[in-house]
Parts: C-alpha cells; structure tokens; sequence
C-alpha cells in the first residue's frame, strides 16, 4: 500500500478492513507492506538514500499496488511514480479516490503525452486538467467533502470514446 499516512495506519483501517474481508472469501491470507509515498520521490533519493531505496525494493516485490486516498500534495509524485511503475511492469493496481485520479494523471502524462496532465485542485493552470475540482466542493475544507452517489455527466458528443463505453456499460447492466 502506497499512501501518505502509513506511519499512521489506523488511517487506512476501512481500506485494510474490506482488503481483509476480500481476502476472506477468496480463501487467502492479506500481507500488507506499507510504502511512504514521499520515501519514492526522487528528493528522497537525495536526502534518505537509504529510505527511497527501500520503499523501491518493497514496491518491486509487490504482487499488486494500492494507491488509497488522502488530500494535498505530500506524495503525489511518488504515488504517480508508482502507478507508472506498476502500468509498466503489469503490476495490479487499484487506485481508490485520490489514488484513482494518480493514475489518470500518470497514464495521461506517460501514454498520451500530455505532460503537464493534473487535476486543477493541485495546478487550476494546468494545461491539461484531466480532473477538475468540482464546484460545489470546498477548496477550504478537508475530510467529509466527497460527493457520494450519481453525478449527471453531459456528453459534448456522442462519437466520443466515454461516451461508447457508458452506452457499452448500461447495456450490460440491462442485460
């Protein structure tokens, strides 16, 4: 597990939980190793040597990543660091809130070239934003601020890519 918090891993009690309980029923035993997000930046590299290279060997014995979620920026270069390391080597990876938006923003950035691919919570100048801040969210307040449930989604046109994969995914739901 790659997050900002794992000193503190009581923040992650829900995610360990249903990770425990999928385990479960799959008849399996979870082994978590906890990876500082920040300890595979590459400043760590520079002032931890001993830190970035362990979190990097943790991470590459992984059988699978998990990137939870968190807010602000501490870690995110290391988080997108490995979702990229995991897309490369064909590593699973789950992204769950911000975890999920490191990994647009990785695959943005890595595949489709754009460079400067971000969500406009953390750069509003972005060229690139592949993740807005929703307006109704409050950039003052942390913690309690998702939105849960359905969010109506207008398609600028219905010859693009998102637009045939939602009609591909509520044709199955129909089925």
């Amino acid at each position: 597990m790659v997050g900002k918090y794992v000193g503190l891993t009581d923040s992650y009690l829900s995610v360990v939980k249903a990770l425990l309980h999928d385990c479960i029923a799959c008849f399996l035993k979870p082994s978590i190793d906890w990876i500082a997000a920040s300890d595979l930046e590459d400043d760590t590299a520079q002032s931890t040597p001993e830190a970035h290279a362990a979190a990097w060997k943790t991470l590459r014995n992984a059988e699978c990543v998990l990137v939870p979620g968190g807010f602000g920026e501490l870690g995110v270069s290391g988080m997108i660091s490995a979702a990229k390391y995991a897309r490369e080597n064909n590593v699973p990876f789950l992204g769950i809130c911000l975890g999920m938006q490191i990994s647009v923003f990785e695959y943005a950035r890595s595949v489709l070239g754009f460079e400067r691919a971000d969500s406009t919570e953390f750069d509003e100048q972005t060229p690139n934003p592949v993740v807005i801040f929703m307006p109704e969210g409050s950039r003052t307040h942390m913690g309690s601020t998702m939105r849960l449930g359905s969010r109506r989604t207008l398609f600028q046109t219905p010859d693009c890519v998102t637009f045939k994969l939602y009609v591909i995914y509520l044709l199955v739901c129909l089925i």
